[in-house]
């Protein structure tokens, strides 16, 4: 898939973020979340709080650079205590992933259609 820096690479970027991450889920992650869940309900003080919330289903559904790094960050450290070793490098090449399709780690261009534009012409309505 080649980047035109236009929006459409961005619906198609966004799209495969999210492809990749449901797939990874209730693939690989599935068995990582059963163990955190088994050490919520033995030690719930154990978890971090944005793990807690993670497992509850509270965090963001709008998935930005901020949110997608901030979950990563946070369920790297439970991911290497808790889960399978083998997951550690799937989880971290997952997290570079995400970063890379929402355009966060500076190799994709998009332009940013929420962002305002300085706009000469005027707005004209029509009776």
């Amino acid at each position: 898939m080649q980047n035109t820096n236009c929006y459409k690479d961005y619906i198609l970027y966004e799209t495969l973020d999210r492809c990749s991450h449901d797939a990874f889920s209730i693939g690989p992650m599935s068995f990582c979340d059963k163990k955190l869940n088994e050490i919520k309900k033995s030690s719930p003080d154990t978890l971090s709080f944005c793990a807690k919330d993670y497992l509850d289903g509270k965090t963001s559904k709008k998935w930005t650079c901020e949110s997608s790094r901030a979950l990563g960050d946070c369920l790297l450290p439970e991911v290497k205590k808790y889960c399978d070793l083998d997951l550690l490098p799937l989880f971290k090449e997952h997290q570079d992933h995400r970063q890379y399709y929402l355009g966060c780690d500076g190799n994709l261009k998009f332009e940013d259609l929420e962002t305002p534009y300085n706009h000469t012409s005027e707005i004209v309505e029509i009776p």
